[in-house]
């Protein structure tokens, strides 16, 4: 073989090798998007499960009232997430909140009778996000239309839902349908000033 061939072939080796390279690394972002798409609808549907779970405990005949509910051991006890996987919450304190696929979970939910049948559920989630790519998060989870998951009364009069936050926040400046633009700036805003940001959501009611 002459010194041209050789050459030729290592050319067109490095070649191959090289659009092997391409596949392999578009391969690898395209998996890793579907893996985190696949994550969050998770989280989305265990919060929209957990909703659930204390519209439903809000709606049981009296028993449970005056309980709060505002650790993850809670969280288990009353079956409001049962798989419930413990971790400290963004301020340090132990073993308050629950992971999920993305971000961590957190409720502070109240009940108190409204009369000798039936209950009054009011109260907060919080599903914080700290990792890296935090903003996307806080866009993508907040932009699962909440407005419609979470049952119509159990808004009314106060609730509301914040996206991006990093504090608890008044009724007064929030409400619980957003358009995708202001999902967007709330997130970047909150996940931008911070190395923690959440999508909060206040429940008040009255049943």
């Amino acid at each position: 073989m002459s010194s041209l061939q050789s050459g030729r072939s290592m050319i067109e080796m490095l070649g191959v090798l090289a659009i092997i390279g391409v596949l392999s690394v578009a391969g690898i972002a395209g998996y890793s998007k579907a893996m985190y798409k696949y994550r969050m609808n998770q989280t989305i549907d265990i919060v929209t499960e957990v909703v659930m779970n204390l519209y439903e405990i809000t709606n049981k005949p009296l028993g449970t009232a005056g309980n709060e509910i505002d650790t993850a051991q809670e969280m288990i006890d009353y079956g409001i997430f049962p798989d419930c996987q413990p971790v400290d919450d963004v301020w340090g304190d132990e073993n308050r909140d629950c992971k999920l696929p993305v971000g961590q979970l957190w409720i502070d939910y109240s009940l108190s009778s409204v009369d000798q049948e039936f209950q009054h559920g009011r109260g907060e989630i919080m599903v914080t996000f700290t990792g890296p790519n935090r903003t996307q998060e806080c866009i993508d989870f907040a932009s699962a239309r909440w407005e419609s998951i979470v049952p119509a009364d159990m808004w009314p009069p106060y609730g509301f839902m914040k996206a991006g936050s990093n504090r608890v926040y008044s009724h007064e400046d929030s409400k619980f349908t957003y358009t995708q633009a202001e999902i967007a700036e709330g997130c970047k805003t909150a996940c931008e000033a911070d190395d923690y940001c959440s999508v909060y959501m206040a429940f008040h009611s009255a049943v």
